[in-house]
């Protein structure tokens, strides 16, 4: 494209489309924003403003007025073709006069295009030099279509030459813009190959995108665009593809140099440089592309299959001089390996796997196929680097990565509207993985807490979406709260609707879709098919937004010993303020008495109505509803307790959610109490009854009640959750409430807590690979409560205490607590 054609481009821009001739110039449209989307930078450096009398200023700011003017003409037209050159004319523009872009444009689900061309084989060869890398990638095009050009997704790349099928191409058979590589002279063949050299500079790439330098290392990044900064590709999750790599680089500035998939070959060349080759021979998305250079420790081991025999070799790259602190993830991964296979028939399928930790990689984590590579804050734990809880949360993050495997890699998405079917999905599996080896009371507590502190509020706000979403503007918009959080929760409630079917229907739908990108619908369709159960309203959880409430109201009459419960369902949505249809909700309900006896046993119920009526017979007290075992939906709740119906669940349930539910109730209940005493008279002694001493009192003397439960009663609920509750967002008045509270209970309980914390001795031992490691930590957290207690009642008496313990210990753990104690 010419500097002229360029300028009669915008001639044609410059006459306005009236509504009434839009359709009949869309052929018209179609050729121009074609022009727009291949002009190349180089076509207006030299610019001749005498031609139009136009400063280069004055066209981008009149081509993107027009842009912008155009916009939701086009998005409304439905014309997919239309909608996919306009995107590229505008991002080609942005790049271009990057003073005056275009507004950004949302992408829309059902404006998604088909591929034109698949790739399914792609080698590459990167050749690492000391100030740049040679590309070069050789694909195996497939058409899909009779598409008389192919476009490649491609940034910042230096493109030295392109050949198909082993002939090279002239300049002028094909194009190459800010974005793309345009072929423009394709064979009719339906298969063909095309070669791409080009050079790229990870050194000074400080996006994080692609291959990028950080710290001593060469690393990639290439979720959601990262491999078109590498080499050029049909950058898109649905262009699945077998990849083989070579690396040729310097062996003494770079000893490690690894890929995807398996080892093929390597050699050393007298002149210290070196190759390597990997193959990996199931097909990926390129997003899931990886390669990392460097000098690392290395923590090696080795994990058996169950059912083959087969041996896996397992490689943890560290920064040199940090092999103690990756030793832990080395152990979660084989437990993560075990548990996938074990609980959901998932085996891993290559010979090597490899974790790699990196200081500032720019994720947290990223799933990459056989190479997974971690933020070293997310992988690298020891006694002394961290609190119990992080070694909880490293094995939790590395469940996740390697449960990817499947859920993402070997069945990935069709699109980035389909993000949540891989992360959620994931994240799901990883839940379990967290309550198995964790328990309950510890993981799915700490998941209870997030989704209400995180997810909620995301959900009762401007930034509230569906699941599944239809529209965005960004993809990186994706990653949030719902996708992740709620979206976990959603999978966890068909594992528990579909009960023993959910492991057989899973396993049929990864059967079906290995090596296949699909959406929400395949997944759903394959449970309810295999499982028998219609899910046709469940799959409303991932199409409305919000958080459904549910309200229980309790009828009990004593003349016919009966109790009739009400349960309602409601959710509003949030943007509309309109209530929306009726969730499939596994409600689960029970009764107990007084004593804390079963009443009535706790039973499933699959609640998809707005309503819904329990009647009891033979009931000869009023009972106490359990109800949402484990929080078994992600929702709120409505049900009036009495403090003495909150102690008896708190002794005698064996439900961990209630346990803590009740128990946090009871604490909000006594503490809003004094915070409203408190505001209308901020000098007032206050006191806390005797029925409060007594709960507290019967807690900690419980023989039935683990130091976790304990533990979990008496941290007091957090200052954003209690101003939740008050509507009043004064947090140095809440903290001021709450360190009354503590104080007076403290005073009250002083006797029984000394006597509790001497019962309860510290684990002599800090061992994360022990099977006592889980039930130690609950000993650890019970005991930096008791003494923060105590410290706080009688500073004078107790501190001695909390740095005698501080002394002996010899974890970060209860060093950081004593430390996060007196400093409080």
């Amino acid at each position: 494209m010419t500097f002229l054609s360029v300028v009669l481009t915008t001639i044609f821009f410059f006459a306005p489309l009236q509504d009434n001739d839009f359709n009949w110039q869309k052929s018209d449209l179609k050729e121009k924003l074609n022009h727009l989307s291949c002009c190349q930078t180089k076509e207006i450096v030299n610019w001749d403003s005498s031609l139009l009398g136009l400063t280069k200023e004055d066209y981008a700011i009149k081509q993107r007025d027009i842009l912008n003017s155009l916009q939701e003409q086009i998005l409304a037209s439905n014309d997919i073709e239309l909608i996919t050159l306009f995107k590229r004319a505008v991002r080609n523009h942005n790049t271009i006069y990057n003073e005056y872009v275009a507004k950004p444009i949302q992408s829309f689900n059902k404006h998604h295009p088909d591929l034109d061309f698949k790739i399914p084989e792609t080698n590459i060869i990167l050749d690492v030099l000391d100030n740049e890398v040679i590309v070069t990638s050789e694909l195996s095009i497939l058409r899909q279509s009779n598409s008389s050009s192919l476009i490649l997704d491609g940034y910042k790349q230096e493109v030295s030459e392109v050949c198909i099928n082993g002939s090279k191409l002239n300049e002028s058979e094909y194009k190459v813009t800010a974005h793309e590589l345009i072929i423009l002279s394709l064979p009719k063949d339906s298969q063909f190959t095309l070669k791409v050299m080009s050079k790229i500079d990870p050194y000074n790439n400080d996006s994080m995108e692609g291959l990028y330098k950080t710290g001593k290392w060469l690393s990639t990044q290439c979720e959601s665009e990262g491999a078109r900064r590498i080499f050029y590709t049909i950058d898109r999750p649905d262009n699945l593809s077998k990849y083989t790599v070579t690396i040729i680089a310097d062996n003494k500035r770079y000893p490690t140099r690894i890929s995807n998939g398996n080892l093929v070959f390597e050699d050393f060349h007298p002149d210290g440089r070196a190759i390597i080759k990997w193959h990996d021979p199931y097909p990926k998305p390129s997003y899931l592309f990886a390669t990392v250079l460097g000098d690392f420790d290395i923590i090696e081991g080795t994990y058996q299959t169950k059912e083959e025999e087969e041996e896996v070799k397992l490689q943890v790259f560290v920064e040199k001089g940090k092999k103690e602190q990756g030793k832990y993830s080395l152990w979660a991964l084989k437990q993560s390996m075990w548990f996938d296979q074990t609980f959901f028939d998932r085996k891993y399928d290559l010979e090597y796997l490899k974790m790699v930790s990196i200081p500032d990689f720019n994720m947290g984590a990223m799933e990459n196929k056989g190479l997974l590579i971690f933020n070293a804050m997310d992988l690298l734990i020891d006694k002394d680097s961290g609190p119990d809880n992080y070694f909880r949360l490293v094995a939790y993050i590395v469940m996740h990565e390697y449960a990817h495997n499947w859920s993402g890699n070997r069945v990935t998405v069709k699109n980035w509207f389909e993000l949540p079917l891989k992360e959620a999905f994931t994240d799901f599996r990883a839940m379990l993985f967290d309550e198995h080896f964790f328990s309950s009371e510890i993981a799915r507590v700490g998941q209870i807490q997030r989704l209400r502190e995180s997810q909620f509020p995301e959900d009762a706000s401007a930034l509230a979406h569906p699941i599944q979403i239809e529209s965005y503007v960004s993809s990186d918009d994706l990653y949030d709260q719902t996708t992740y959080v709620k979206g976990r929760e959603v999978f966890r409630m068909l594992h528990t609707i579909l009960g023993d079917k959910f492991r057989v229907a899973q396993n049929a739908y990864f059967s079906k879709y290995d090596g296949q990108a699909v959406s929400f619908k395949e997944l759903l369709t394959t449970l309810s098919d295999v499982s028998g159960v219609d899910l046709s309203v469940f799959e409303r959880w991932f199409h409305q937004i919000g958080t459904p409430t549910i309200t229980l109201t309790m009828n009990y009459n004593s003349n016919n010993n009966t109790a009739e419960i009400l349960v309602k369902q409601s959710c509003t949505n949030p943007k509309t303020n309109e209530e929306q249809k009726p969730f499939h909700i596994p409600l689960f309900l029970e009764l107990i008495g007084s004593d804390g006896k079963i009443i009535s046993p706790k039973m499933k119920v699959d609640f998809k109505d707005r309503e819904m009526v329990f009647r009891f017979d033979n009931v000869n007290e009023k009972p106490i509803p359990l109800f949402l075992h484990g929080l078994s939906a992600p929702v709120k709740w409505k049900y009036d307790f009495t403090n003495e119906e909150l102690e008896t669940i708190v002794l005698h349930t064996d439900d961990a959610f209630w346990r803590f539910e009740a128990g946090t109730i009871f604490a909000k209940k006594q503490l809003i109490k004094l915070a409203t005493i408190i505001m209308k008279n901020p000098e007032k002694e206050i006191f806390l009854s005797p029925n409060v001493h007594n709960f507290y009192r019967h807690v900690l003397n419980s023989d039935t009640l683990s130091p976790m439960a304990k533990a979990q009663i008496l941290d007091l609920p957090s200052l954003r959750t209690l101003a939740e509750e008050l509507k009043i967002y004064d947090y140095q008045l809440i903290a001021k409430v709450c360190d009354k509270f503590k104080k007076q209970l403290a005073k009250e309980l002083e006797n029984d807590l000394v006597d509790l914390l001497e019962k309860t001795p510290n684990p002599k031992t800090y061992n994360p690979f022990s099977k006592n490691f889980v039930h130690e930590m609950k000993v650890r957290k019970l005991r930096n409560t008791i003494l923060s207690y105590l410290v706080s009642f009688d500073e004078e008496k107790y501190v001695s205490l909390a740095i005698e313990q501080y002394l002996e210990s010899d974890n970060f753990n209860n060093k950081g607590a004593i430390v996060n104690i007196l400093a409080n």
